[in-house]
């Protein structure tokens, strides 16, 4: 969708869940996050990102693990059903029934939380900077927005040449725009900005013949 200063694409995810994203003449990139009555609103330089996104897909790991242990568990039932005695046939097969139902149950559970994402990271700190919904709010206009936003960061490079240490300087004050937003943590942001100072300073280093 085309706004009144850029590109806008809106996504809706469950409960209150909203994004909106505006594509700003061609090289901001405006976020607002809404979730229970929170609002999360930044920007960043598209200058900060990778040119292109990647798939990210998340999912609770306790739910596979669970789900494939309880698998693991009915397959080796019978045979220690012959180690066991004691325990009668009808008895087994309900054991086996009920790690059946548990087994679908977990797996239903990793489904519900299974998520995929497209992010895009910072290029020096690799830190991811924004998410899309894949496929949202339809397939024709994620894929026009995330299109029209890679070929922006693209063509902005090309055009701008920015000098290393002042896209060092860029990527750090979109790093405190994000982590001023909540975005990311204290500590993180300390770190990524310890790295890029650190990149910094060895552009900057003389060298030093050995003699």
């Amino acid at each position: 969708m085309q706004g009144k200063t850029g590109l806008i694409l809106q996504q809706k995810g469950k409960a209150d869940d909203e994004r909106r994203y505006e594509l700003k003449a061609g090289r901001e990139l405006h976020v607002v996050q809404k979730k229970q009555n929170k609002k999360k609103k930044f920007g960043i330089s598209i200058l900060a990102l990778h040119d292109q996104g990647k798939r990210v897909y998340q999912y609770k790991k306790r739910w596979l693990i669970l789900g494939m242990g309880t698998v693991a568990v009915m397959l080796i039932s019978p045979e220690l059903g012959k180690h066991v005695p004691f325990i009668p046939v009808p008895y087994m097969l309900y054991i086996l029934s009920g790690l059946f139902f548990a087994a679908i149950l977990f797996f239903m559970l990793l489904v519900h939380t299974f998520r995929c994402r497209y992010v895009f990271s910072s290029i020096y700190t690799n830190l991811p900077l924004v998410e899309f919904w894949i496929n949202k709010p339809s397939r024709k206009e994620y894929q026009d927005f995330i299109a029209a936003l890679e070929s922006s960061i693209k063509q902005h490079k090309e055009f701008m040449k920015i000098a290393y240490d002042k896209q060092l300087a860029g990527e750090l004050r979109t790093l405190r725009r994000v982590t001023e937003a909540g975005m990311l943590s204290e500590s993180v942001y300390l770190a990524a900005k310890a790295k890029l100072l650190l990149m910094s300073d060895m552009r900057y280093r003389p060298s030093t013949d050995k003699q």
